[in-house]
């Protein structure tokens, strides 16, 4: 009987003990909150007690090529059909990028309301050689390479344009639009 009553009074103890623990937890946190509250330097220890976590971050640049065109208008005049000619003044291309890089070139047919004519009669080279020479423009997707090379951080290259009116090609003021690209 004894040893009965001796378990009762250890159970009587330990929930006397509990609220006491209880209070006394809660007491330290109000404490806590207190001194954070009037203190400065213990929000400050509060605050850099935390964990730090750490992350790596990666970014890739890549190469660029940034074309910007010297002359961007191209005037052949008045040509007749069945002749040629081409332009005194060269298209300069100058690479703003950070890699050299080659000139594309491409371009759609020349338009005058409901009259054409073929992208191909327009020339390129690197050198003025007159309307009937040079290479022919085409309507790639992605610009034919001329392997005229132009250097990264502002270098510059020439182009010049020729153009050959097909004989018999109606009357009226065309317009073609070329595509001068870098590839990079």
């Amino acid at each position: 009987m004894r040893s009965a009553h001796k378990k009762a009074k250890i159970v009587l103890k330990r929930r006397q003990i509990a609220p006491i623990v209880a209070f006394g937890i809660v007491s330290a946190l109000t404490l806590l909150l207190v001194f954070a509250i009037l203190s400065p330097s213990v929000l400050i220890v509060v605050a850099t007690t935390n964990n730090v976590v750490s992350e790596a971050f990666t970014v890739s640049v890549p190469n660029t090529c940034i074309p910007i065109l010297g002359n961007t208008l191209i005037h052949f005049g008045t040509v007749y059909a069945g002749s040629s000619a081409s332009t005194s003044n060269a298209e300069n291309v100058i690479n703003y990028g950070n890699a050299q890089s080659n000139i594309l070139v491409d371009g759609g047919n020349w338009i005058s309301g409901s009259l054409s004519f073929l992208q191909t009669n327009t020339l390129w080279d690197i050198v003025s050689r007159g309307g009937a020479n040079g290479n022919q423009l085409s309507n790639s997707v992605t610009g034919k390479d001329t392997f005229i090379p132009v250097q990264a951080n502002s270098g510059a290259n020439q182009m010049f344009f020729g153009l050959n009116i097909p004989a018999g090609q109606s009357a009226g003021t065309y317009t073609e639009t070329i595509n001068v690209l870098l590839a990079c």
